[in-house]
């Protein structure tokens, strides 16, 4: 299916440091998943979209990313993808992307040395983690 392609070749893209590729391929992604009304997807390539601004290392999108990025739905910058896929996430009550998001917000807090920020967004990734852990465990002990 084109949407998991779009974000298998954004994680290859942000894991051989090609953040400007992934910026275009995540928020591709999004947008696909916006019309296909699959919001736990268009979470995770909100997060994707994140990582690669965070890899890029400014506040948005290159030039080149601008309308792409800004047709995604997603405000410039890795703090506000980031945070709107955690809202979603919340939504849609996906504790696991929950977490992956908060963990993402921290990534970008400690990039930006907002230390108490990244301490206290890690700590609630963690929690959320342990949480749906548990009740993961629960269900299959059930």
């Amino acid at each position: 299916e084109q949407l998991t392609s779009l974000q298998a070749a954004a994680r290859l893209a942000l894991r051989a440091g090609r953040a400007q590729e992934a910026v275009l391929l995540s928020s591709s992604a999004i947008e696909i998943s916006q019309e296909a009304e699959d919001r736990r997807r268009e979470a995770a390539g909100l997060r994707l979209l994140a990582e690669a601004r965070l890899v890029q290392g400014d506040d948005g999108p290159r030039a080149e990313c601008e309308e792409e990025a800004t047709a995604s739905g997603a405000s410039e910058g890795p703090l506000p993808a980031a945070s709107q896929a955690l809202a979603i996430c919340r939504e849609v009550q996906d504790k696991q992307g929950e977490a992956e998001s908060l963990h993402t917000m921290a990534q970008v807090y400690l990039s930006t040395h907002a230390l108490e920020d990244a301490l206290r967004t890690a700590q609630e990734a963690v929690d959320v983690f342990r949480a749906a852990a548990a009740t993961a465990a629960a269900a299959a002990g059930a």
